[in-house]
């Protein structure tokens, strides 16, 4: 089958290669694996290609369609191949999927494992979707296989896998997978030197089930590989494809189209993520932890009036802990406001004084967690596993969390947000914490399947009434699925978190994390990194931070209160006004424009030093270096930046 870019060939044991015309790159897979639960014997069973009877039943100059027959397990299924320009798109229909014996229950199918794999030695390196994007060298000398679920499973939080996408870079060839159908059911397979060969690669693996009574998903599973050549062989050349995918096939609007339809989206370019923290408990199981007042409501306004005289002429604040029992209080009740900081009467004033100022004003909120301190939590709003195991998140500000089922917090959210509108914000709605790895909730009263796409769609539901309510919403990580639903994220972690660094994946599978996710969201959904109070720690200095912001196009955020609690850790605002003043003249006033262009492309140009170009043009040049950079006809300083518009 072919076209006049690729060229896609099957061999009689189901094998196959992908070649790119343009380049003469020729990426090769093994056939199709499928795990099975074998009942009798209680275990996995490995399915491989002489277990089943293959036969091409449709085909024609750009689609195949392979019937696979395993007779003694009674699994049968298609997998539909079709090309598409450079665009090799591999699907399954989950209506092909037949078990004939209820002795093997289906798992899993791998439709091209190994596919693209590199030997080592060779140059270039794979794209893991871990983080803001991570880069794996093809230069290890073990043997490993790593996995991620797509948005994770709690037990690999850590890793911080909220991308759909994985890929090869080979010379001068690459490619994307996209996984665009059955995603949240999809693992990502990483493995380095495989085999007497030595090869690396990554592929996915898509589940059906997780156990052998689970029931599957009724979508299909689709991944579409897209193959990239010169230019574009790079992990820019692939976030542009992802972006482009995001524009075209999940029809997302770019920030500058949705301003005049999103009022407080007319903040684009402030200093728009000042998180106020007012009080909060200590953690204590029972929820009884001493209360710590941080910043009262009259008190918040101290603040905002030095911002505002610091010269933060544009600015949108966030208050934490302004609920009932103050931060992870007594969720899923928040209202009224605590009174201890000046309740109802209190808050209103601050809300009119903030818009006096000139400032937008939003509360952070939460409907993920749920606690027994409060008067409307109710265990049969939990989310239950397969055992019906209630399931228990950490201990926080009001004791023990127990990870609530959004379809059921849903109607806590039609009932509280419109009541938070009411008392006059306008800046965009926080969720925080609210998007989690996926849980499949087993409880059949809650109405929905027992899968982890429900989970995620429930969870898009309450993001989608706060957007509408408050004209914007934004959230705690970049997870992917939420893009649609968003129009922010609060971080994106760009360095090798302390928990995983001594592990096997931040040892050999983290060579680099690079701007991926910036490159394809720049223009669409607004980001951050980190809070300057975390940057000597994560990047050496607060002003590497800032440099590490400029680089990636990020806008800034910080976390502040009035008085320090040793207990609750942020920092006193009059330790920041200064740098938040140097964030907000160069990130909000010199660059802010900028977040209504695309990021077209981003490279090292010297060691510590890098170059990310926008659609318009404009160039931006970072010198971590201690040592000048001439770029052209300008010198770029040591530890300093260049913006070079054309």
């Amino acid at each position: 089958m072919e076209n006049t870019i690729v060229i896609f060939t099957i061999n009689k044991t189901a094998s196959a290669s992908l070649t790119d015309v343009r380049t003469g790159k020729i990426w090769h897979c093994l056939a199709p694996q499928v795990r099975c639960w074998n009942v009798a014997e209680e275990r996995v069973r490995e399915l491989h290609s002489q277990s089943f009877l293959v036969e091409r039943t449709v085909s024609s100059d750009t689609f195949w369609q392979f019937t696979f027959l395993a007779p003694k397990e009674g699994i049968s299924f298609r997998i539909e191949y079709s090309l598409n320009g450079s665009m090799l798109e591999v699907s399954i229909p989950v209506s092909s999927i037949k078990e004939n014996c209820q002795y093997f229950p289906l798992l899993s199918i791998t439709p091209l494992p190994g596919f693209g794999a590199v030997s080592t030695g060779e140059p270039g390196y794979m794209l893991l979707p871990n983080y803001s994007g991570v880069i794996c060298r093809f230069d290890k000398d073990i043997s490993l296989t790593h996995s991620n679920m797509i948005y994770m499973q709690q037990s690999q939080w850590e890793d911080f896998a909220d991308l759909p996408v994985f890929g090869v870079c080979h010379k001068n060839s690459a490619f994307l997978g996209i996984v665009t159908s059955g995603e949240f059911d999809t693992e990502i397979v990483t493995e380095l030197n495989r085999g007497p060969e030595r090869q690396n690669c990554i592929y996915p693996r898509l589940h059906f089930r997780y156990g052998k009574a689970d029931e599957i998903d009724n979508v299909d599973r689709r991944i579409c590989y897209h193959l990239l050549s010169d230019a574009d062989a790079d992990y820019a050349g692939m976030a542009r494809t992802y972006r482009n995918y995001l524009l075209q096939a999940k029809n997302l609007q770019p920030l500058r189209n949705r301003i005049p339809k999103q009022p407080p989206l007319t903040n684009y370019d402030s200093y728009g993520f000042i998180k106020i923290f007012c009080a909060g408990r200590s953690p204590q199981a029972d929820g009884q932890g001493t209360m710590h007042i941080t910043t009262t409501f009259a008190e918040v306004q101290k603040i905002l009036q030095a911002i505002k005289d610091a010269g933060i002429e544009k600015a949108s604040v966030i208050l934490v802990g302004w609920n009932q029992e103050g931060h992870d209080g007594k969720y899923p009740t928040r209202l009224p406001a605590e009174p201890r900081l000046g309740g109802d009467e209190g808050l209103k004033r601050l809300v009119d004084f903030t818009k006096e100022l000139g400032y937008q004003i939003t509360f952070h909120d939460n409907y993920a967690d749920g606690y027994q301190t409060s008067p409307d939590f109710a265990e049969a709003d939990v989310i239950t596993d397969r055992d019906g195991w209630p399931i228990r998140a950490g201990i926080w500000g009001g004791g023990t969390s127990y990870i609530m089922c959004p379809s059921q917090m849903l109607q806590f959210a039609e009932k509280d947000l419109p009541r938070t509108k009411s008392m006059g914000l306008n800046g965009k709605y926080y969720l925080d914490g609210t998007v989690q790895p996926p849980r499949i909730c087993y409880d059949k009263r809650h109405g929905h399947p027992a899968t982890r796409r429900a989970y995620c769609e429930g969870v898009k539901n309450i993001a989608r009434l706060a957007r509408r309510t408050f004209g914007g919403c934004e959230i705690e990580n970049a997870v992917d699925f939420m893009s649609d639903s968003i129009d922010g994220i609060a971080q994106i972690i760009t360095y090798k978190l302390p928990k995983v660094q001594n592990t096997d994946f931040g040892r050999y599978f983290v060579d680099d994390i690079v701007p991926f996710y910036q490159i394809a969201y720049h223009g669409i959904l607004q980001y951050r990194l980190h809070c300057p109070a975390d940057h000597k720690k994560i990047y050496g200095s607060a002003e590497t931070g800032l440099l590490k912001e400029i680089e990636f196009g990020a806008m800034p955020r910080i976390e502040l209160c009035y008085r320090h609690a040793p207990e609750i850790g942020h920092p006193v605002y009059t330790d920041y006004l200064a740098f938040m003043k140097k964030q907000y003249d160069i990130l909000c006033s010199e660059l802010g424009q900028l977040q209504l262009e695309f990021i077209e492309d981003h490279k090292s140009l010297a060691p510590n030093v890098f170059k990310t170009i926008y659609s318009d043009g404009t160039e931006v040049i970072v010198n971590y270096g201690k040592t000048s950079f001439t770029y052209g006809n300008h010198i770029v300083n040591p530890e300093s930046y260049l913006v070079n518009k054309r």
